[in-house]
């Protein structure tokens, strides 16, 4: 929420305090628990070690916005991205049928989706990537899928306990 000044103090302007900023009486994290460091290449932070890529499809199952990170991992840059469809795109033939069976069962019943599959590399090569899948809801009803991703290797390396599905 916004800070509103007091009645008595209205000549003395106030600055809103954004929502993660930590509250009086809570420790403000160090600085090295930032993402990254401003001016600095190395990545300090979880999402960073891991490489996650954000892709949001329409409902078509068009891709509609491409991170860094995904051109990272799947080589392909935002303007060869945007605008294809994303299991042509991404999947090989005997993977497509799968994930567009998926696909409609996360933007029907809203539950998200988490699991590997290899994908399709720019290059031609092939890759396992870990993905979570969401639905995004808009003010007015309409559904995008949000989909998160790294490469199975990192995660491995970096989180080798971890469950790529709470189910």
């Amino acid at each position: 929420g916004h800070a509103t000044a007091p009645e008595d103090d209205q000549d003395r302007p106030v600055r809103p305090r954004p929502e993660h900023t930590a509250a009086p009486d809570q420790a403000v994290p160090p600085p090295a628990d930032r993402a990254t460091e401003p001016g600095t290449e190395q990545p300090t932070g979880l999402f960073d070690l891991l490489g996650v890529a954000a892709v949001l499809l329409e409902a078509d199952g068009r891709i509609d916005m491409w991170s860094p990170q995904a051109e990272e991992l799947f080589g392909y840059d935002r303007a060869e991205a945007v605008g294809q469809y994303a299991a042509p795109l991404l999947l090989s033939p005997e993977n497509r049928d799968a994930a567009i069976e998926l696909f409609p069962e996360v933007m029907e019943t809203g539950r998200g989706w988490a699991g590997a599959f290899p994908v399709l590399l720019k290059d031609g090569g092939t890759r396992t990537a870990a993905f979570r899948n969401l639905r995004l809801t808009d003010p007015l009803g309409h559904h995008s899928a949000l989909g998160l991703a790294t490469a199975r290797s990192t995660l491995r390396r970096l989180a080798p306990d971890a469950p790529l599905s709470p189910r």
